[in-house]
């Protein structure tokens, strides 16, 4: 997993691809286990009745860096800061990207 120092530096010094590619878009995350991503996985196609093979499900954000990359601003106005560590009070993100699925939900809607 990338630091926060690295990971800034990498910001300074333009390698923006790498951040991209192999930090951002990577399968790893810091924080969630690729077994329980992967259970994710299943569990909603299953659900949905869609094929495995057409759900994908990222963590993103601080479980998959172990640090927020943006600042967050609480319901009381507290401000948290940009590249605070990942703690049992953060959320955790998830992309899930499924066609079928996409298409059941908006024919619902």
């Amino acid at each position: 997993m990338i630091t926060v120092d690295a990971f800034r530096q990498s910001i300074l010094d333009g390698d923006l691809a790498y951040l991209l590619e192999e930090v951002l878009l990577a399968d790893a995350a810091a924080h969630v286990r690729s077994e329980d991503i992967q259970h994710l996985r299943k569990r909603l196609a299953a659900k949905f009745g869609a094929a495995q093979d057409d759900v994908s499900v990222w963590v993103v954000g601080s479980a998959k860096l172990g640090f927020s990359i943006t600042e967050k601003r609480l319901r009381d106005g507290t401000l948290l800061p940009r590249y605070r560590t990942f703690s049992p009070r953060s959320d955790i993100d998830v992309v899930v990207v499924s066609p079928p699925i996409f298409d059941l939900i908006w024919r619902e809607v």
